[in-house]
């Protein structure tokens, strides 16, 4: 089964500011969510206190954050791994509604 990916706007807007060569590295790598969207680790791991399914992904310098709703990836967040905690902090305010 092939999943769809959706981009939010705000990673839209981050894979934007990315150099060309990061940018294609980070989307084939995002684009292989596809075939399956929870890959096992190192590339993927689990965020615990999420009720959606939200995973971290890895690709070379950069992060992803990412989650599976109702047969779609939708990718939330694409950013320089020294960025995580800052990142994942902005992410989960957004998720809970605050």
């Amino acid at each position: 089964m092939k999943w769809a990916i959706e981009v939010s706007p705000k990673a839209h807007r981050q894979l934007r500011k990315l150099d060309p060569p990061a940018r294609l590295q980070v989307l084939d790598d995002l684009l292989s969510l596809q075939n399956d969207p929870c890959p096992p680790s190192p590339k993927s791991r689990k965020l615990r206190g999420f009720r959606i399914a939200t995973y971290r992904f890895r690709s070379g310098d950069y992060r992803a954050i990412y989650r599976v709703d109702g047969g779609k990836v939708v990718i939330g967040a694409v950013f320089h791994r020294k960025d995580l905690e800052r990142e994942v902090g902005v992410f989960v305010r957004c998720a809970m509604g605050q």
